[in-house]
């Protein structure tokens, strides 16, 4: 799951909450800053999916 902090569409916090329940637990990745859009961080969330992608191949 991907979440930014600052998403003014869906609120971050009942995101994080709604997780805490899941099961099996699905692995959050937060971005600080950022809103519903990832705008200007692009760059970023494809870095850092890419880097997850890989360490699980």
């Amino acid at each position: 799951m991907v979440q930014g902090e600052a998403d003014e569409v869906v609120d971050p916090d009942e995101v994080f909450r709604w997780l805490d329940g899941v099961q099996p637990p699905v692995e959050l990745v937060r971005f600080a800053e950022t809103g519903h859009f990832f705008h200007g961080k692009i760059v970023e969330l494809r870095q850092r999916l890419t880097a997850q992608i890989q360490d699980r191949a």
